[in-house]
Order: structure tokens, then sequence, then C-alpha cells
């Protein structure tokens, strides 16, 4: 291969190097100012029983396992306790939240009982599945419930900023998609050149 030859290849090499590098960096930066941190905490979903983490964990220490494994208790449970439930099963967030606020009723909670436990774990399995909705409600419910104030405070403010994470996770990929949209013509113009240049197309 001519000396000619060598400088074009490594220079279509190193266009098609510089610019994925540039849009990784891009893309990393958008991933940055998005970034979230867990909070500390005392203690794990392994110390709590599930029906109680709605009144004992906060939003950002419960993943995808702990849902599942949320749902799964409701299931069992479910089954056992009538209808009223079936809706919610499906995580159907207009039935949690009339159930929650049911049990609610008009004054604050002054007992935590079973029923109540069943009706915010449902609350929370589908703000856990991504209705901003359920987790709004959740946090309000948090404020009026007979545990610990400041303690209920940080439980509250853990769901609202689960919805703000979500939202700026989604303005995070929306950007990203945007910005690989943007540089698409000029990664097809160099895979051209390249493809052109192996055929033998290019001088």
């Amino acid at each position: 291969m001519s000396n000619s030859t060598s400088k074009t290849t490594a220079a279509t090499s190193n266009v098609s190097t510089n610019r994925g590098a540039r849009e990784d960096n891009e893309q990393n930066q958008i991933a940055g100012d998005y970034s979230w941190q867990h909070s500390s905490w005392p203690f794990s979903p392994d110390d709590v029983l599930p029906l109680q983490w709605w009144r004992t964990m906060p939003a950002d220490q419960l993943g995808d396992a702990q849902h599942l494994l949320l749902r799964t208790t409701l299931q069992n449970i479910a089954t056992f306790t009538g209808r009223q439930w079936l809706a919610c099963l499906h995580e159907d967030a207009a039935a949690c939240i009339k159930i929650a606020l049911r049990a609610l009723g008009a004054r604050p909670i002054t007992e935590i009982a079973l029923e109540v436990d069943l009706a915010m774990s449902f609350l929370m399995a589908s703000a856990l599945g991504g209705n901003a909705g359920s987790a709004l409600v959740l946090s309000h419910i948090l404020r009026r419930v007979p545990i610990n104030r400041g303690f209920a405070k940080k439980l509250s403010v853990s769901w609202l900023e689960l919805n703000l994470r979500r939202a700026l996770e989604a303005k995070a990929t929306k950007e990203g998609q945007a910005l690989k949209t943007r540089h698409a013509p000029a990664n097809r113009d160099t895979d051209d050149h390249r493809a052109a240049f192996y055929d033998g197309d290019v001088s």
C-alpha cells in the first residue's frame, strides 16, 4: 500500500475515532448532568417486612428486586382478601390511589392496621412501577401517618425525588437520542467514505 493510501486510511480512521470520542464525551456529559446518588439509610429492605416498606424505606432504596418481591407478596395476600384489590394487582394507579385515600379517611391515620399497610403497599407498588401520581399521593400520605415526623418527612421527600429523577432520566434519554440523530449524517458519510476506499473507489 502506498504512503498516500496509508495516510488516507489513517485520516479516515482518525476522523471516525475522534467523532466517536466526541459523541461519547457529549453523552457522558448528559448522563453526568442527571446523575443521582443513593441516600444513606440505617437499615436495608431485608431488615423490614415488604408490607412495611412504605413507612420505613425511602424510594431510592427500593429497586426492581424489591418491586417484584412486593408484587408477589401482595398477590399472595390479595387472593384471600376479596375483589377490591384485583385492580391494584395490575397496578391500576387510579384504583390504588382510591383505596389508599379511603384508608386515609377524612382525618389523619392514628393507627397503622393491616388494611392500611395493604392499601399503602399497593400504592407503593404502583409508584415503583412508574406511576408519578401514585408516588405523589404516597408522598402526601406519609406526612399524615403516626410515625416520627422527621422520619416521615424524609420518606415523603424521597418519593418526590423519585418523580424528579425519572423526569430527568427521561430528559437525558431524549437528549441522548437527539445527539445520535444529529451526528447520524456525519457518521454515514464517514462510513461511506471508508467503504468506498476499501472498494477501490477512492484514489
